[in-house]
């Protein structure tokens, strides 16, 4: 899927402008966008998952197509962190600036 549909970019954006300055992040399964809590201690540069809400997740939906998270700072590229620890073979969706980025499957 190379885009998203609005009213899933409706749900990254909302929850990345609640959580603002902290990162937000989450998971995409095809028409299916879900927030996972960021548990990073430093959280406004850097977002860690919440491993336990990860587990109910993929067991409720299977392994997901994409992550996305929030970029407080507006900046639309993905940092040298995001490209490193990015899962392989999924998508990457950044939040900034209002809108949601599409960069595909960073490799």
């Amino acid at each position: 899927m190379s885009e998203i549909k609005p009213e899933m970019k409706a749900v990254m954006i909302a929850a990345a402008d609640k959580a603002a300055p902290r990162e937000a992040c989450g998971l995409v399964w095809g028409e299916e966008v879900r927030e996972v809590t960021n548990v990073a201690k430093n959280g406004g540069g850097f977002f860690i998952m919440d491993y336990e809400e990860q587990v109910v997740l993929y067991n409720e939906l299977g392994r997901p197509d994409g992550v996305w998270h929030s970029h407080p700072n507006g900046d639309p590229l993905p940092s040298e962190a995001d490209l490193h620890y990015h899962p392989d073979g999924m998508r990457m969706y950044i939040v900034a600036g209002g809108e949601v980025i599409n960069h595909g499957i960073p490799g």
